[in-house]
């Protein structure tokens, strides 16, 4: 029977600079497969070495590629509990029971992988797993988990509240690209814009527009290449998918 791994306030000061690691604290269910995601320097690797107290194996991108299929399924079959250290977050997604995301020193959000990038904690989890486009504005009112934003112009729409927010707070709404639909012109959250730029990937094509004076990605999947360079369209933003967040000003990820 594999034990329970459980970590308290940990934290690792060198000899200059912030902390390596900053008060990280989090448990490991018997049997469960922990991954640490974040960029370089996060303190990922340290709070491993912290924890096992050996040095971290570095794998071969080429190998570890092939490996991750094969290696939830060794560490399910044996019931093992595993902590494991990545910066690939697809890498983290299969291996992964829970995804623990983090940044300079501190553990900023454990969850499942679905809620890890459906439900990000702030705007520097949701940026780093790739909702990175931005839009700013203010909040006019709430009603539960959504809430009525001015994008400036009179231009309005709905969004997701992801911190508790009062009206006339300054937000930032964070949007995965593959969730704006070109092209959309009926319901709620349809602005005008206009088709910059389009890059053919053949499943799926990225464009680039211009929505509110921004430059915003978009991926569209398909193997056709739908949409006109130059085009002024209509595009949709879900409510759901329009995360909003305390403006606190940029994030360390950009």
């Amino acid at each position: 029977m594999t034990a329970t791994l459980e970590v308290t306030d940990l934290r690792k000061q060198f000899s200059i600079g912030r902390p390596a690691i900053d008060g990280v604290s989090f448990a490991v269910p018997a049997g469960e497969i922990v991954v640490l995601l974040g960029p370089s320097g996060c303190g990922k690797t340290t709070t491993l070495r912290c924890v096992a107290g050996l040095e971290h194996s570095n794998l071969d991108a080429k190998l570890r590629l092939r490996l991750r299929d094969d290696l939830r399924v060794i560490l399910k079959q044996t019931g093992m509990t595993a902590l494991y250290v990545t910066h690939d977050q697809a890498e983290a997604v299969v291996l992964g029971d829970r995804i623990g995301v983090m940044r300079d020193g501190k553990l900023l959000q454990m969850d499942t992988p679905d809620a890890i990038y459906n439900r990000p904690a702030d705007l520097f989890v949701a940026n780093f797993t790739g909702a990175t486009n931005e839009l700013a504005g203010t909040l006019l009112s709430r009603n539960g988990q959504f809430g009525t934003v001015d994008f400036g112009e009179g231009r309005r729409g709905e969004v997701a509240l992801l911190h508790s927010l009062g009206p006339d707070e300054k937000v930032r709404i964070a949007l995965r690209p593959e969730n704006i639909s070109i092209g959309q012109h009926n319901g709620a959250n349809i602005f005008p814009a206009r088709v910059l730029d389009r890059r053919y990937q053949g499943t799926q094509t990225a464009y680039g527009i211009e929505l509110f004076g921004r430059r915003l990605e978009v991926v569209e999947l398909g193997t056709a290449a739908r949409h006109q360079v130059g085009v002024d369209t209509q595009v949709s933003l879900p409510k759901e998918s329009c995360w909003a967040y305390r403006d606190t000003g940029p994030t360390a990820y950009e």
